[in-house]
């Protein structure tokens, strides 16, 4: 099988340049891949690449030419926005190759991506035809001008019917395809298929032992307002629980004069991969505290490679992930006494019952997440597409 792989990467490495990075390496065990990147720039030049991206005829050319002589079996879409735009699709169409398009987020319905603004859940895009509330509550970037030509680009690629001619959508979780069905997107609900991301099992490439009885939680991910570690930190400020934080972001030094006086939460910084198993074997549970409508969040999928547990906000796709008492617990992330009481329940575990749930966290990674059943579940989708686009 040929496979044409198509990403933008963002300008800060994110989960899905490495989602985009892993699969292209799977695929590419059986089957022949190609991968077109481009690259988000800053300034003069991000600005060119925005106000292009509704209707990028140079980039979608350059494209088309590499599709002509690679000739591939399939198109696979990731990211598109910003520096190459919606119009390679149509451009993909009229060659009649089959293509598809994982919706790592929520950008084609609304400009924030992660349906949050301010801290809270933001769901009026989902009904809008166009996104007016996110426009003007600056979704994107705090900005109305660029939400707006955010806003204004995807609608009027909804409006002549481009997003209708991606063959198949793969969503990462049953929620998030419930949202796209559920919003005035109109695609019919059979171009959509559920295939979450997976990880590679890094209990077979890690020589590191676990700490046992561990009192320590576990943050990994970026430090910004959407993640809800600053609430989190908050809430932990003022009591004797353990957290470590792994990762960088805009609010590292808010949060770092927060916890300056406090020795049980300590900032880690940016870590190794092989830091980051370190981390996840010493800590008790990772805690996802996300205050947005999250993908797959790649930590949870390391976590239970590792027989380790999460605790997760109860919103969004942690709520399919996070089976409540088997592989972890679910807080609602704007309760402080919530928050409080399902990590005091969880240190007050005995060290068998959380070492059973950890071992049912590992059952979980190998029977949804592992990268043996992505890469079948990957050529199954390519394999009906090829036969028959429209067959579901």
């Amino acid at each position: 099988m040929r496979i044409f792989i198509i990403h933008s990467h963002y300008q800060d490495r994110g989960g899905e340049d490495v989602v985009v990075e892993q699969e292209s390496q799977l695929l590419s065990k059986n089957s022949i891949v190609k991968v077109y990147y481009n690259r988000n720039q800053k300034g003069f030049k991000g600005l060119v690449q925005t106000l292009l991206s509704i209707w990028n005829v140079f980039e979608a050319n350059r494209i088309i030419r590499q599709i002509k002589l690679f000739q591939p079996d399939v198109v696979h879409i990731h990211n598109l926005h910003y520096s190459i735009g919606p119009l390679v699709i149509r451009k993909i169409s009229e060659l009649g190759i089959p293509v598809c398009m994982t919706l790592h987020n929520y950008r084609l319905i609304c400009p924030s991506a992660v349906l949050a603004l301010d801290g809270k859940i933001f769901l009026n895009s989902i009904q809008e035809d166009f996104p007016w509330t996110a426009v003007k509550k600056k979704a994107h970037s705090n900005s109305v001008i660029k939400t707006f030509w955010l806003a204004f680009t995807f609608w009027f690629h909804k409006k002549i019917g481009t997003w209708n001619l991606i063959d198949r959508y793969i969503t990462l979780t049953g929620f998030a395809k419930d949202i796209f069905i559920q919003s005035r997107l109109k695609i019919p609900s059979k171009k959509f298929v559920i295939k979450g991301n997976s990880v590679e099992d890094l209990a077979l490439i890690s020589s590191a032992k676990p700490i046992l009885a561990s009192i320590t939680f576990l943050y990994i991910g970026r430090l910004s307002r959407e993640k809800g570690i600053l609430p989190l930190v908050k809430i932990l400020n003022d009591t004797n629980i353990h957290l470590r934080i792994g990762g960088e972001g805009p609010l590292k030094s808010e949060i770092g004069n927060i916890i300056r006086d406090n020795p049980n939460i300590k900032l880690l910084g940016n870590l190794s991969k092989s830091e980051v198993v370190q981390e996840i074997l010493n800590c008790t549970a990772v805690i996802l505290p996300s205050i947005c409508y999250e993908g797959m969040p790649m930590t949870i999928l390391e976590s239970f490679s590792l027989n380790r547990n999460v605790i997760a906000s109860d919103i969004g796709a942690m709520q399919s992930i996070i089976n409540e008492g088997i592989n972890g617990y679910k807080f609602n992330p704007y309760d402080r006494e919530d928050v409080l009481k399902v990590l005091r329940k969880w240190l007050t575990l005995d060290e068998i019952t959380k070492q059973k749930m950890g071992g049912n966290a590992r059952k979980d990674y190998e029977e949804k997440f592992s990268n043996e059943v992505n890469l079948i579940q990957l050529q199954k989708i390519y394999k009906e597409l090829i036969v028959n686009p429209d067959y579901v």
